[in-house]
């Protein structure tokens, strides 16, 4: 409820908050109504910062903790600078005690924040991505450095890992720590590499950069990157997928989401070949299904 009156902001507008919503069981097992657990606020007093905008459970298994992160892009970091953005972790007991209804109840494990030189409206926490002990953090509005020059909205999407790593970067609390920062293997002005991502397999990412370059001719067609990491920070493209649709600005990448041997890419808008066409051509507006071939990882 991202434009909800916050209780933890003191009422204020447009604080935001999450609705943690559970089914309920009868003694026999048998299933009953819908009720609310918790609502969420966050910690932050912003004003209109719009938690809940964005939110990611975990894929937690039996004995494991249940886990919701909540990615609200809007907010200000410590110095002021508005839209810096921000990622809360709240774990529940165990999935075995959370299925019995003998869970301990939200606690907030951890604020990630982005490492390193912040900006206004860099949007940490504009999309989220968890599997296993891995979180990824987009951050769509981050400027690049390459080649010399800053790129400004370029983006990029951080990595986290709990567990073993020391909280010294981008943490607050918990056992999260960043492990990696991935950056498009062809960084552009506006691209927002980081608008969308998803974690599969082994340590397997695929982002979504839907204003990037999208072919060696092309400027805005979108693309979509396969990268796989390391934990200690290294990473590889495995595999670009360029929008097969030469027009500009209609969006590919804006949503992917892989699941087994697939990978779903979202364009939003059409565009039939012209510059800034986005409305041109409204046949091209699709979810393009990617499968996975013979080497691992491409498709």
């Amino acid at each position: 409820a991202p434009g909800r009156t916050g209780g933890g902001a003191g009422g204020r507008a447009n604080h935001g908050g999450v609705y943690v919503i559970r089914q309920k069981f009868g003694s026999d097992d048998t299933p009953g109504s819908y009720q609310t657990e918790a609502i969420l606020n966050g910690t932050d007093a912003d004003a209109a910062y719009q938690f809940g905008s964005v939110i990611e459970f975990s894929s937690a298994s039996a004995g494991d903790a249940l886990g919701l992160a909540v990615g609200v892009p809007l907010s200000s970091s410590g110095g002021g600078t508005s839209g810096t953005g921000k990622v809360f972790i709240y774990k529940s007991g165990s999935l075995d005690n959370y299925l019995t209804e003998e869970n301990e109840g939200w606690r907030l494990e951890a604020e990630l924040e982005p490492v390193g030189s912040i900006r206004t409206n860099q949007n940490f926490g504009n999309c989220l991505a968890w599997s296993g002990s891995y979180l990824a953090v987009g951050s769509e509005g981050q400027n690049v450095t390459h080649n010399g020059g800053n790129l400004s909205n370029a983006g990029v999407v951080h990595i986290f890992k709990s567990g073993s790593v020391t909280p010294d970067k981008g943490s607050t609390s918990g056992s999260w720590g960043q492990i990696a920062v991935i950056t498009s293997s062809h960084p552009t002005n506006g691209g927002e590499f980081g608008r969308s991502a998803d974690l599969y397999g082994q340590r397997h990412i695929v982002i979504g950069e839907p204003l990037g370059k999208g072919g060696a001719n092309n400027t805005f067609t979108g693309s979509v990157q396969i990268y796989k990491f390391t934990d200690a920070g290294a990473k590889t493209l495995v595999q670009q997928i360029n929008n097969p649709v030469s027009g500009e600005a209609n969006y590919f990448g804006r949503y992917v989401k892989a699941q087994d041997a697939y990978i779903a890419v979202s364009r939003p808008i059409g565009g039939d070949g012209t510059a800034n066409d986005s409305s041109s051509d409204e046949g091209n507006r699709a979810v393009l299904l990617y499968k996975s071939g013979s080497s691992p990882g491409t498709y």
